[in-house]
Parts: C-alpha cells; structure tokens; sequence
C-alpha cells in the first residue's frame, strides 16, 4: 500500500471516530435538551464536542478529498510497480534465446516463467526488440482470474482456442507457459528474425488490473517504444486510477543468420 492510500485509510478512520462521537454528543444533547436537564455546563460540554467533532470530520473528508485528487493526477512512476519475477528456460546460460525461437527456426515462443502477484487479474506478454526500432514479435493478453471479465468475453474465448491446455499451467503463486505456445502470428507471435548482427530481445510480462483501453502496437512492426507501451497499458477500460500494477522482464539474444 502506498502512502496516499496509507493517509487515506488515516483520514477515513478519523473520519468515522469523528461522525460517530459527534452522533453520539448530538443524541445526548437532545435527549437533555428535551428533558430540561439543569446540568447546563454538561450540556455546554456535548454541545462544544459536537462541534469540534464536525469541524474535524469536514477537515478530514477536505483533506482526503485533496489527497485522492493529488494521488489520481500523479504521472506514473515505474519505480512505485510491483516487480514480477520472470524466467525462461528457452535462455541458455550464455544469454542466446533457442533457436527455434526464431521466426525462420520454427517460430516456437519462448518457455516463459512468472510469479503472480496479489489479485492481478490479466497480464500483458510482450517481447520487443529494442535494438530494432521497438519492434514487437510477442503480444498476448492473459487473463487469469474472473475480475473485469465473463465467459464470453471474447479475448478469453480467444486465448481458451489459442493455448492448449497442456501448454499453459496457471496456479496461485505462478503461471508457466511451454515453449511454443504461440506459433504463429494469428497467436500472438513472431520469432527474431535480426537482419544482421545480434540483437537483444526483451520479454516483459506486465500486470494490469484489467482490459486496457487502447492497443499497444501492431504485431510485426515498430512502435513498441516502451515508454508508449507503458502508457497505453495504465490507461485501463474499467479502472479510475492506474491500470498498471506490476511488470517484470528477462532478455535473451538472437543472432542473424
């Protein structure tokens, strides 16, 4: 939890001691009002309790109103993600992506690893050759939990054809994909194919707290810079405030031919 939300909780506790101490002074008020009571200096004393309650409770809901505004038109900070722990055992120890990873080797995804984090109820797969002008070859929406979702969303039924169940294994502390879950284009994938020299390739899994409201990039192309990827992703279809919640990545290299 952050700090905003931190003073927020603070502010709504306050908040709540504040309305219900003030309901309680107002009720005793009245009930001595309406009885005559002659103890006027305990009267007083409730009278003046209800009154510093109120103003504390409208200074708390000001403070916390500011605070929300101050927290919901803050610029994202990657450095405030959760970081995901991603591995892929179609990188070898010294770095190079499988062979058949690559588009003309075939075109088999990378065997990729994550942890899952929290609640996160969709992740976004990409894996971007920055040393190619940002081009993306893996795109793949994932959805592993009902949040923002139905059963006949149709990225879900799309994600149910394209992976076998053999191929994907979803559990609470992890998600494990087998290499060439994704073979194809339709599927979401490109293999490397560097038109000379060594380029590295980026795999980033990025945890959304639902559908995102634009594209990304197109597949096979340039434009994935990761500053707009970034953007693009936190701009959620079904959230207020920040859809981007966490992120992680591995690099493998790929050699041209």
């Amino acid at each position: 939890m952050n700090i905003y939300e931190n003073v927020k909780t603070i502010l709504g506790a306050i908040n709540v001691i504040c309305y219900l101490v003030g309901a309680y002074c107002l009720i005793r008020w009245i009930v001595m009002f309406l009885a005559r009571n002659p103890d006027l200096k305990k009267r007083k004393n409730h009278a003046i309790v209800l009154v510093v309650c109120f103003v504390a409770g409208f200074a708390a809901t000001a403070v916390h109103f500011m605070v929300a505004v101050q927290q919901y038109s803050k610029p994202l900070e990657v450095s405030d993600l959760d970081v995901i722990a991603v591995s892929s055992e179609s990188i070898a120890a010294d770095g190079a992506l499988n062979k058949e990873t690559g588009a003309k080797h075939g075109n088999k995804s990378p065997q990729l690893t994550f942890d899952r984090g929290g609640d996160i109820p969709v992740y976004e797969i990409q894996m971007i050759d920055h040393d190619g002008g940002d081009w993306l070859h893996w795109d793949v929406y994932l959805p592993v939990g009902d949040k923002f979702a139905s059963a006949d969303d149709p990225k879900i039924i799309r994600m149910n054809q394209m992976i076998d169940a053999s191929l994907l294994e979803i559990t609470p502390e992890q998600v494990r994909i087998k290499e060439g879950a994704f073979e194809t284009a339709m599927d979401g994938y490109v293999g490397p194919y560097p038109p000379s020299g060594t380029h590295t390739y980026t795999i980033y899994v990025f945890g959304l707290a639902g559908e995102t409201r634009n594209g990304v990039a197109v597949l096979d192309q340039s434009g994935a810079k990761l500053e707009d990827v970034i953007q693009r992703l936190d701009d959620g279809l079904y959230t207020d405030y920040h859809n981007l919640k966490a992120w992680g990545k591995v690099e493998g290299t790929y050699s041209a031919d």
